[in-house]
């Protein structure tokens, strides 16, 4: 279960950080932005992954519902509300959101600064500031879920069997 932890905050950073590096490089050099597609789908990732850390934490792996559908209700029905800030836990529905209604997307377009996304219903705009947001709250909540990586990662000593 603790490993499951590790693996799921490491596997958060790591594409938290790609979605820094896409927004802060990438998206500068090609000037195009497409990229802060390609940003959501990553920080969708990051918080499936962190999603998925706190119920790690929190519950036994044979209590872990096999869906992500199933694991992010389950995360913000109970877990979720004990555990985050209310603006945390907004940050992670608007990630998710986002990140279904891109996929569900039947157009998508670039006007000025922005990234418009039309589903079936409505539209959503994405910006280059609302993706920086979003990584900085994931990011301060991630540093939380690293505290406590460090705190399962004490050395454990070994005992001589005489």
């Amino acid at each position: 279960m603790q490993i499951k932890f590790i693996q799921s905050v490491y596997e958060a950073k790591r594409h938290l950080k790609i979605a820094q590096y896409l927004l802060e490089v990438t998206m500068k050099i090609m000037d195009d932005k497409r990229v802060l597609s390609k940003c959501l789908i990553e920080l969708q990732k990051a918080a499936t992954y962190i999603i998925d850390s706190t119920l790690y934490l929190k519950l036994n792996t044979k209590d872990m519902p096999s869906g992500k559908d199933e694991r992010a209700k389950l995360f913000f029905d109970k877990i979720g509300k004990k555990i985050l800030k209310k603006n945390e836990i907004e940050e992670l529905k608007k990630v998710l959101l986002f990140a279904k209604k891109h996929k569900e997307a039947r157009l998508e377009f670039v006007k000025g600064e922005k990234l418009v996304i039309f589903g079936r219903e409505n539209c959503r705009i994405l910006t280059e500031k609302g993706v920086a947001e979003s990584i900085k709250i994931l990011d301060t909540l991630l540093a939380k879920f690293e505290q406590k990586t460090q705190d399962i990662n004490t050395p454990l000593t070994l005992k001589k069997f005489d």
